[in-house]
């Protein structure tokens, strides 16, 4: 009863699988796929995705291939479409929203704190004291933006006693399911490129 073809996806880390579970949670149904059917991949640099494009072509499985990068990928985009086109096919990787998921995901509990602080078990004014805590103690970091936005996240996790990949896959599941702006880009092509690979000859 497994599925003899699968749809593959690279992303970079857990924290991106996670964002991509969640919101599989949601498309799976829709589109009448089941978790066998997606393998996702990670732990993989953005400057490598490049290679693996190259790897791939020469098994001549890049129709079944989706790569997903975090935000601040964006400005090497160029040189993986150029890969792709290099062995005849048209790639278009995807982005998560925000600079990295983390970012995006921190943003998301302040704006909508009353609605996660039900999702994760506490009250609106305790969570937004404790985002409110972690923005004070991580103001004056020196870290690279990206590295200082998932620092702050992990540490909020570890205050909760969540694992930081459930809190993503969450939050992804749930704005999925809301289909605001933030992720709806996202959604809108990362289906696409599903029912892309579904239609294939």
């Amino acid at each position: 009863g497994q599925s003899l073809e699968k749809i593959s996806i690279l992303c970079e880390d857990e924290v991106a699988e996670a964002f991509l579970l969640g919101v599989l949670d949601e498309l799976n149904p829709r589109l009448g796929l089941t978790p066998d059917d997606v393998k996702v991949g990670k732990d993989t640099g953005k400057d490598s995705f490049a290679q693996h494009i190259e790897a791939i072509a020469k098994f001549d499985q890049l129709d079944s291939f989706i790569f997903v990068l975090d935000g601040d990928a964006k400005p090497l985009d160029a040189k993986r479409r150029e890969t792709g086109s290099q062995f005849g096919k048209s790639l278009t990787p995807l982005y998560l929203p925000g600079l990295v998921p983390e970012e995006w995901a921190w943003s998301l509990l302040g704006q909508h704190s009353q609605e996660y602080a039900e999702i994760i078990g506490l009250k609106d004014k305790d969570l937004q004291e404790l985002i409110q805590h972690q923005d004070k103690l991580f103001d004056n970091a020196t870290d690279k933006p990206a590295t200082k936005i998932k620092t702050k996240f992990y540490a909020f996790c570890d205050r909760l006693k969540r694992s930081h990949t459930e809190l993503m896959r969450t939050i992804a599941r749930r704005e999925t399911q809301r289909n605001r702006l933030e992720i709806k880009t996202f959604v809108d092509e990362f289906e696409m490129q599903l029912q892309r690979w579904q239609a294939r000859d």
